[in-house]
C-alpha cells in the first residue's frame, strides 16, 4: 500500500473536490467517484473513505 497505488485516486478525488467547491454540484454526480475504489480493491476504498470523512467534516 504505497502512495503510488493511490495517486490516481487522489487525482480523481481532487478533481471532484474542486468541482464541488466551485459549482456546488449535486451528490448524484459524486456516485461515480464512490465506485472507483471498488474497481481498485478494498484497501483503496478505506483510504478514499478516510479522505471523504475528513474533508466533509472540516469544511
Amino acid at each position: 500500500m504505497t502512495f503510488h497505488d493511490h495517486s490516481p485516486l487522489i487525482v480523481f478525488y481532487y478533481q471532484f473536490w474542486r468541482r464541488y467547491r466551485l459549482k456546488k454540484i449535486s451528490y448524484l454526480q459524486f456516485i461515480p467517484y464512490l465506485l472507483i475504489p471498488f474497481a481498485r480493491g478494498g484497501q483503496a476504498f478505506y483510504f478514499f473513505a478516510n479522505l471523504t470523512f475528513f474533508s466533509f467534516s472540516f469544511r
